[in-house]
């Protein structure tokens, strides 16, 4: 079950769109916001976006600080409003992309709620935490995110 939380994980961020400073899917742009506390330390991120799957079966949301560092949350397109994903389910994968050489993954701790998704103009909010293990051979960094919270349009590839 890990390692097909980590093909999908990698498979997604391999077809996630590059940020850079004249992005249109920045926060102040369209008014997305993605925070939390990594380890205790904020996390306000200067770009947040989301899309769904080609598939059309999961949303990806992530936040990035534009230099590198990124948190990227997947959970199902059917979620509503009140609905609760554990990490035990594989409808909710997390993963912390710190730098090229430090990617973590959530184990078996953490959740994601979300708060309410608008399905016709495809804006989807919600709050998460979770603990992250390292996927990499060689890294040994580990994370705790708390007081997550996103507030993201997604489109369609």
């Amino acid at each position: 079950m890990k390692m097909f939380k980590t093909i999908l994980l990698l498979l997604c961020i391999s077809i996630m769109p590059s940020c850079s400073s004249d992005d249109s899917n920045n926060n102040q742009g369209d008014n997305n916001s993605f925070f939390t506390k990594i380890d205790g330390e904020d996390f306000d991120a200067d770009f947040a976006s989301g899309f769904v799957t080609t598939f059309n079966t999961t949303i990806t949301i992530s936040g990035s600080d534009g230099n590198g560092k990124e948190v990227t949350l997947i959970f199902p397109i059917t979620a509503t409003a009140g609905s609760t994903y554990t990490i035990q389910s594989l409808d909710f994968v997390a993963s912390y992309n710190a730098d090229e050489n430090d990617v973590s993954m959530a184990n078996s701790e953490g959740s994601i709620t979300i708060t309410s998704h608008d399905t016709d103009d495809k804006r989807v909010s919600g709050t998460f935490n979770f603990v992250t293990e390292p996927v990499m051979v060689g890294s040994s960094n580990g994370y705790t995110f708390t007081e997550g919270s996103f507030n993201v349009t997604y489109t369609e590839l």
